[in-house]
């Protein structure tokens, strides 16, 4: 938000490649409609209610899933460069110290 007041228009503020004018908008426009949901019919409020938690628990899903579309992707590089080297050192470590040991060991003409 500093970069706000110092200046920069919200248009050139951007928080993990979002802009965050859209998220507040997105957020604004779901709390307008819950409320006008809930204020045009005050007596049947329970069932407005319970579509718009529907309609939100459908939201948070849907981005839920993307995140976890996305995860396989992320972890990609992590696994490449730190689990894979080790994973290769156990596997092949023993194996490399009892050709040494063979070849340290063996006898001249043997």
């Amino acid at each position: 938000m500093s970069a706000v007041r110092g200046g920069v228009g919200t248009r050139l503020f951007v928080v993990g490649g979002q802009d965050v004018r859209s998220e507040f908008s997105r957020t604004a426009d779901s709390a307008k409609r819950m409320w006008s949901e809930i204020g045009s019919g005050q007596r049947e409020a329970n069932p407005a209610l319970r579509v718009l938690s529907a309609e939100f628990r459908n939201e948070r899903m849907m981005r839920a899933e993307e995140k976890a579309a996305r995860l396989p992707a992320i972890m990609t590089i992590p696994l490449i460069l730190f689990i894979l080297p080790v994973l290769f050192v156990v596997i092949l470590g023993p194996a490399a110290c009892s050709i040494s040991d063979t070849l340290i060991n063996k006898k001249p003409g043997s």
